[in-house]
Parts: C-alpha cells; sequence; structure tokens
C-alpha cells in the first residue's frame, strides 16, 4: 500500500460497529476533547492514558490495525522534521552528544520524543474520525454543532456543504494523482531519482493534470448543483434528525470527566503555588 492509498483523510471504511454507530456529534466532540488533552498533558502517564484511549477506539471500531497503522505513514517524514527541529533548538540539559556548533541535549530528546507522541496522537484522533464517521456525516453534524451561530449571520449551511465536498473528493483526489503518476511512469517519469532536478520534472507532471482534472470537476459539480435547484440562501432539510442516544451520552459523560480531571490535574500546582 502508498502513502497515498493509506492517507485516511476522507477515506470512509463501514462498519457495524459501536464507534460507527455513534453519533457525530459525539465523535466530533470527542476528538476535539482528545485534542485538549493532548495539550494538556504535562507528564508520559497523561500521555500513555490517551494512547489507551485511542486504542479502545480503534478496537470499538472494528479497524484492521495494520490498515490503521500504515494510515500514518503519510505524517512520517513531517514528524521527523519536527523532531529534528526540537532537538536542534533545545538547549537545555545536560549535553548527550556534540558535532561542531550543534549540541544535543537531553531535554531536546525528551521534548522531541513528547511532541511526536502529541502529533500522532491528534493524527490517529483525527483518522479515528474520519475512517468511523461519512463525510455527509460529518457535516451534518458540524452544522448542529455550529447552529447558534447562525444568529451573528454566519452562513453555516453552506460552510457545512464546502466541508462535505472537500472531504468528499480528498480520496477520489488522491486516486487519480495514484493513476496519473502510474501513467507518468509508463512514459517514462523518474520519481524516485536522486537528482532533483529529475524528480522536480516528474512532478511537474503530476501537478498540471491533477489541476485540469480538479477543475473539470469542479465545473461538472457547479451544473449540476444548478441543475438541481440548489440555493445556499436557502436552509436544507434532513431525511434523517440526529438524535443523542445512551452510548452518546455515555461516550459524553466520560469524556466530560476525563477532560475535567486533566484540567484539575493541570491548575493544582498553580493552585498551589498560588496559596
Amino acid at each position: 500500500m502508498s502513502l497515498i492509498e493509506s492517507f485516511p483523510l476522507g477515506r470512509y471504511i463501514p462498519h457495524a460497529s459501536f464507534v460507527h454507530d455513534l453519533d457525530p456529534r459525539t465523535k466530533l466532540l470527542s476528538t476535539v476533547a482528545i485534542a485538549v488533552w493532548v495539550f494538556l498533558a504535562t507528564t508520559a502517564g497523561m500521555l500513555f492514558f490517551i494512547w489507551i484511549v485511542l486504542g479502545l477506539a480503534l478496537f470499538a471500531s472494528r479497524i484492521s490495525w495494520r490498515y490503521f497503522i500504515k494510515s500514518l505513514y503519510p505524517v512520517i517524514w513531517v514528524l521527523v522534521l519536527l523532531a529534528i527541529v526540537q532537538i536542534v533548538l533545545e538547549q537545555r540539559g545536560e549535553t548527550v552528544w556534540t558535532y561542531g556548533v550543534i549540541h544535543i541535549t537531553d531535554q531536546g530528546l525528551i521534548g522531541a520524543l513528547f511532541l511526536v507522541m502529541r502529533l500522532v496522537a491528534l493524527f490517529a484522533a483525527s483518522a479515528l474520525l474520519t475512517l468511523t464517521t461519512s463525510p455527509l456525516q460529518l457535516a451534518r453534524g458540524l452544522e448542529s454543532l455550529l447552529a447558534p451561530l447562525k444568529r451573528l449571520g454566519i452562513p453555516i449551511y453552506a460552510f457545512s456543504l464546502m466541508l462535505t465536498i472537500a472531504l468528499r473528493f480528498i480520496p477520489t483526489m488522491l486516486d487519480e494523482l495514484l493513476l496519473i503518476m502510474k501513467a507518468q511512469m509508463a512514459r517514462g517519469a523518474d520519481f524516485t531519482s536522486k537528482r532533483l532536478r529529475v524528480r522536480l520534472e516528474a512532478l511537474l507532471t503530476l501537478i498540471i493534470p491533477l489541476f485540469v482534472l480538479s477543475f473539470r470537476r469542479a465545473d461538472r459539480l457547479a451544473l449540476a448543483m444548478e441543475a438541481r435547484g440548489y440555493d445556499p440562501s436557502r436552509e436544507p432539510t434532513s431525511w434523517r434528525v440526529l438524535t443523542f442516544r445512551w452510548k452518546d451520552r455515555l461516550v459524553l459523560l466520560a469524556v466530560f470527566l476525563i477532560t475535567f480531571l486533566y484540567i484539575w490535574i493541570r491548575l493544582d500546582p498553580l493552585r498551589l503555588h498560588l496559596a
């Protein structure tokens, strides 16, 4: 499986599972809560608990753990780059290795490890959200959560439609990119060459066809929406009404209690210091 094929954003894997059956608003709020936990986590134990929660959610979603781990491959190079920057810039602590002007300290290594664990947890939570929630359900859940902003004149329905279309066509664009790559490789394009100029020229053969196909699809989609009488100023209706069931209430209660506990742990040292 290539990095393009394993990229999880916008890809929905249907299953009959506890996580799939949750209300999209529950999953959205839980993902936001996990992001809050990640930023509030200051110890390895707190980060380890987050990974336990993500592991239980993955088990309850019935998604293959091999596919889920492979879906994290596209961010490896970004994580490596950020870890190197963290190690080089962090100069506090005892020096463990020196090369010229570069000093690597124990605090830099620990900080890089924490940074990678935080970012992987954030990406894993967002990947689990998109893998277990269809783009239409995700947009409806976001639309419901942002409904109070309609009183401020914010076009919530247009925003949710834009999100739905963007998420829907991300996998399509990735699949087309993969097909274009195979077609260009059959014509002699070399995407693995060690020469930077050759690789850049090969990448240019991907960008132009991908943009042309994207603009053509956008034009066809706009014509189809106009033919069906789409009016962005009118409030759309839904056949299925979103409702919180007992499992949603149970999950939200657990998420609220854990969030409160994280905030209390984070603020308790400050309270003791002020006292």
